[in-house]
């Protein structure tokens, strides 16, 4: 859409285009964040893990009352500020998050016509139909003007770029907004029905998917502007969801299909008889783990290969739809992201879903590194790289959300903090089995932020694994979410089986020791000299 053909409409995006700018109207950009989310709402672990942290089923009424929600997420675009920044016309300008919440809490008196335009073309008395208390609406509001990846602050100054100027109206361009939204999700607002709760780990989930949905619904990979004459956009940007999706990694049904309706056995998968660790991990099918197992074993047990196991059982089942491995640091994750990529493109094959390298500095899926970074936020992928499979890959905010990333446990501790896109982390994580190895190299505060992490996955119903060759009772106990009262005393602490697999359900089988028993014996030496330490070390190599 052009310059001249686009004159009188309410605009969100826009981009110079040879002489002049093209333009993507507010009405067709909602069409695709929402039809994003729509689909994403249609993946049954997603799905059931907004279940879990709502505390209610998501019935397809709520469902359409959510997308419809995520179709409103930038009306604050038709403020007369936002459309002349848009446009590169002169005039004060402004954003589209701030002005818009700042109307809807002013009480002043000289603004109550003003904002009870807003409020009507927004809908809100039908709004507050879905909730059941006022707050609640007002939480729901910051919920979606949050999709920028923080919460709104409100800016007081933008009031009057409400007011119509430059021939448009902009409470009837959000007006217009809603009549499309009301002619998409009708059902959302037929009267009664369930209302949506807002319970604080139900909106983050709904947060992080709508952060996710729009960064699908703006890439033009997907989305490309309008045309004249394309017609019904929400029918091109369903379509375009579901394609988009699949492209990413995020509807992994075929990789699961190939699995078949039984797993193969860990020998089968690995090409070697499981160990006693890695068995025990195997045994976790037919237990309740209560979302959580930390397996403790030696180095060199075969841990990696016991997660990716449990993954693949996990998967299979459709308990996940994905994994994130986490490592302390960026040197282990290179090396575990190849493993990883080559076991699951081994045992999946051509359907395998695409594996990121969550490292800051790379941009790496599978076996294949970008060749560029290009301006605005686009990565140049070799010639034979399928569309968009790197797509996660191309930004540390996207890492939580590809299908399979090994990566730096800091991108998912990220989730648990208050910073930027922590919603989106959170989200993207519910839906993965996060593993998280060398759990014992964690200082306090690392510990702490696991915990809250830990926390945020079993409200929703999350799966985890942790893993470590030496971890003390009083960190485990704290894994778990135990009372600190439960940390047993030391020399009970001593007593403690090892390897141990624990679960938040309570504990599992016990696991034999290895079969093959090693003396170990410890000598000091003088290390003052380098020279000396290399060559014993190359001696003790060369050994074996």
């Amino acid at each position: 859409m052009t310059d001249a053909e686009a004159a009188p409409s309410f605009h969100a995006k826009a981009r110079p285009d040879g002489t002049g700018r093209i333009f993507h109207s507010l009405i067709g950009h909602s069409a695709d964040v929402a039809a994003c989310l729509e689909i994403l709402l249609e993946r049954p672990v997603i799905a059931a893990r907004l279940e879990r942290a709502g505390g209610a089923p998501l019935t397809p009424r709520r469902k359409a009352r959510l997308c419809a929600l995520a179709a409103l997420h930038d009306f604050g675009k038709a403020n007369a500020g936002f459309q002349r920044r848009i446009r590169g016309a002169p005039g004060r300008q402004a954003g589209h998050i701030g002005v818009a919440l700042s109307l809807l809490r002013d009480s002043r008196p000289e603004t109550q016509a003003l904002r009870g335009r807003l409020a009507a073309a927004l809908g809100l008395a039908a709004l507050e139909g879905w909730v059941e208390e006022p707050e609640d609406l007002d939480a729901w509001l910051r919920a979606i003007l949050a999709h920028h990846g923080a919460p709104p602050v409100p800016d007081e100054s933008g009031r009057g770029l409400w007011e119509p100027q430059d021939g448009r109206d902009p409470v009837q361009g959000v007006a217009a907004l809603v009549a499309a939204v009301r002619g998409w999700y009708g059902p959302a607002f037929e009267p009664g029905g369930e209302p949506l709760g807002a319970a604080p780990p139900f909106l983050h989930a709904f947060c992080g998917l709508l952060m996710l949905a729009d960064w699908l619904g703006s890439d033009e990979r997907f989305f490309p502007y309008e045309r004249p004459g394309d017609g019904d956009r929400m029918a091109f940007a369903r379509g375009q969801a579901a394609a988009a999706v699949a492209a990413i990694g995020l509807a992994p049904d075929a990789a699961r299909r190939r699995l078949g309706g039984r797993l193969p056995s860990f020998e089968a998968l690995f090409g070697v008889a499981p160990r006693p660790a890695q068995a025990a991990v195997e045994a976790l099918d037919a237990l309740d783990d209560g979302g959580l197992a930390i397996l403790e074993a030696e180095t060199g047990s075969g841990k990696t290969e016991a997660a990716l196991r449990r993954f693949l059982a996990l998967f299979r089942a459709g308990v996940v739809d994905g994994l994130y491995f986490a490592l302390p640091t960026r040197a282990a994750a290179v090396q575990i992201h190849r493993r990883i990529h080559e076991t699951v493109a081994r045992i999946l094959g051509p359907d395998a879903p695409p594996v990121v390298l969550a490292v800051p500095g790379y941009l790496r899926v599978d076996d294949t590194d970008a060749e560029a970074r290009l301006p605005n936020r686009r990565v140049l992928w070799p010639d034979g790289l399928p569309e968009a499979r790197g797509w996660a890959a191309e930004h540390p905010k996207r890492y939580c959300a590809a299908a399979i990333a090994v990566g730096t446990v800091d991108q998912a501790l990220a989730a648990a903090l208050q910073v930027g896109h922590a919603h989106l982390r959170g989200a993207a994580l519910l839906r993965q089995l996060v593993v998280v190895d060398e759990v014992h190299a964690s200082d306090p505060y690392m510990a702490a932020l696991l915990g809250v992490l830990l926390d945020l996955m079993r409200v929703a119903g999350g799966r985890v694994l942790l893993m470590s060759a030496t971890l003390g009772s009083a960190l485990r106990t704290r894994l778990l979410g135990l009372r600190a009262d439960a940390v047993p005393p030391f020399a009970a602490a001593v007593e403690t089986p090892y390897p141990l697999l624990g679960t938040r359900a309570g504990p599992a089988p016990p696991i034999a020791p290895p079969p093959r028993q090693k003396t170990v014996t410890v000598e000091l030496a003088a290390a003052a000299d380098p020279e000396p330490v290399a060559e014993r070390a190359l001696a003790a190599a060369r050994a074996g």
